[in-house]
């Protein structure tokens, strides 16, 4: 479910929730893996908080739209294997590259391979 807020043109918030990362037997880091950016239709930016590497291979970015006379749509993206993250390192995904609209109205949420949400960022846009 969507906050209630003031009307705004604009407003942004981010949670982050759930386990902390993807525990790696190679020796890469348990990490810390936020939302840290969405621009509106245009990209969102993972950013890695963690003290080491994270291999984000088969995460998910999930995006949820919500519509005011009801109802909702849901597009889903799997990070590709071979995604490792370096400490402090930050990865842009385009909305057409994911297939996301990243319009108004929406969540996007970031789950682990073990289908953990590790981060979330959501908005409302009102005309």
């Amino acid at each position: 479910m969507l906050p209630a807020i003031a009307a705004a043109s604009f407003l942004s918030c981010s949670k982050s929730s759930g386990s902390l990362g993807d525990v790696i037997s190679s020796g890469l880091s348990s990490g810390k893996v936020i939302i840290s950016e969405v621009k509106k239709h245009s990209h969102l930016t993972l950013k890695n908080e963690s003290n080491g590497m994270v291999n984000l291979e088969n995460w998910k970015l999930v995006e949820i739209r919500q519509y005011l006379m009801g109802g909702s749509d849901t597009n889903t993206y799997v990070i590709p294997a071979g995604t490792l993250l370096n400490k402090g390192a930050s990865i842009n995904y385009s909305a057409t590259t994911i297939g996301f609209v990243l319009g108004a109205d929406e969540t996007v949420y970031l789950y682990d391979k073990q289908g953990s949400v590790i981060s979330q960022k959501s908005w409302l846009s009102f005309n």
